[in-house]
């Protein structure tokens, strides 16, 4: 539609000898943006377990029309192939 978007990432994580790492987004019309700050949203680490569930179910139940959201995993053992590359990615 053209809209300008904004898009939050966040990552969990603890490197490829200790498991995946998780990656969250959500995105949304940057018009909203008054309007997201509102809900609070922060790094996930700056939150406790509670308030991440009640602003998971927030954007289910009451933003699911303006807000979109996804989550990547990367398994430890695709990090670790990917760290022993020739031609490394960053």
């Amino acid at each position: 539609n053209n809209v300008e978007c904004s898009l939050g990432i966040d990552e969990a994580g603890r490197g490829p000898v200790l498991g995946p790492m998780i990656f969250g987004m959500a995105f949304w019309p940057t018009e909203m943006g008054k309007d997201i700050e509102k809900h609070g949203f922060d790094d996930s680490k700056a939150l406790k377990e509670e308030e991440r569930d009640r602003m998971h179910e927030d954007i289910v139940t009451n933003l699911s029309d303006r807000v979109g959201h996804g989550i990547c995993i990367l398994s430890a053992e695709h990090i670790s192939c990917q760290m022993t590359r020739r031609s490394p990615v960053s």
